[in-house]
């Protein structure tokens, strides 16, 4: 069988850092259209398929996040510091940078396979509380059935896995495992950035990690190098040398490599487009010449399972 491409992308705005609100200044719906706009086109034009895994309250308008301002409000009243900062956000009237419902449209438009990413990105960990996992799920799941749609596939927020009996309960059926559950030193940030240099890096094996009470484990896969702080001192030579060589090696043994990053990594790291693009390039050379299919999260799932 062919060797797999999968390219997973984290769709969340600004909801992704409520709680660094100064870091997220340059994330405008000026710079996002720019950030979403160029990966749609180099994903079309190599007919690729992404997997989106969208943070809910991304996905609507603001007459739509309005509503849900009372139980925001209530939540951030009982003490937890995320929902303070997005009832702040709305109440400030400040929506620049957090609606990305136009993105959300041209996802299910062209094609790509929809993913969940969170209510309002809080954390989903087991150090959450059972009820405000509860609430993260139940409102998206309502949200779900007014928009006619019914994910399968979820990717944690800041990729802390948790309560995944809960996960299971309400339809998910795999998620995008992350790298520190297949590899403890993953949880050292040095070590992470260290990886960059390994231009010998080689593919994943096609497998799924089964759960007796939860959805399926896929491979983490391996983050596009975001070329910020510590880890703009890779260059960009290196990564695209990496890339390619766990390519290369996925070929060679019907392996797979798992592409992920953040849409708003292009907003705060411009130069990443230069290292995707080139990427996504070589990508749809080897789809070209049949040794490498494209293929979402859940078409992954289905493929091992046969």
């Amino acid at each position: 069988m062919a060797a797999e491409f999968i390219i997973s992308l984290d769709c969340e705005g600004k909801w992704g850092m409520v709680d660094h609100p100064n870091d997220s200044k340059l994330i405008t719906k000026l710079s996002l259209d720019n950030a979403y706009g160029y990966i749609f086109d180099v994903l079309a034009a190599h007919n690729i398929k992404a997997t989106m895994a969208f943070t809910s309250l991304f996905t609507v308008s603001e007459e739509t996040l309005r509503t849900y301002e009372p139980q925001l409000v209530e939540l951030a009243g009982a003490g937890d510091s995320w929902y303070r900062g997005v009832a702040k956000m709305i109440s400030d009237n400040d929506f620049d940078g957090w609606l990305g419902n136009s993105y959300f449209e041209r996802c299910l438009s062209e094609g790509h396979d929809l993913s969940w990413h969170g209510f309002t990105h809080h954390q989903l960990s087991d150090h959450v509380s059972r009820d405000i996992v509860g609430f993260e799920l139940e409102s998206a799941s309502n949200l779900y059935l007014k928009q006619g749609i019914s994910p399968k596939s979820m990717i944690f927020p800041r990729n802390l896995v948790g309560h995944l009996a809960l996960m299971k309960r309400y339809g998910f059926e795999c998620y995008r495992r992350s790298q520190a559950e297949e590899n403890i030193l993953f949880n050292n940030k040095f070590l992470r950035v260290l990886s960059e240099l390994n231009i010998f890096e080689r593919c994943q094996s096609r497998r799924l990690i089964q759960s007796s009470s939860g959805p399926i484990g896929l491979p983490s896969g391996f983050f596009l190098n975001w070329p910020s702080g510590t880890r703009s001192m890779i260059p960009e030579s290196i990564t695209i040398r990496r890339w390619k060589h766990m390519l290369d090696n996925a070929v060679q043994q019907g392996g797979q490599v798992h592409m992920w990053f953040h849409p708003h990594n292009f907003i705060t790291a411009p130069n990443m487009k230069n290292s995707f693009s080139t990427i996504i390039n070589y990508v749809g050379s080897l789809i070209k010449k049949g040794d490498l299919r494209s293929c979402t999260m859940t078409e992954s799932l289905v493929s091992i399972q046969r």
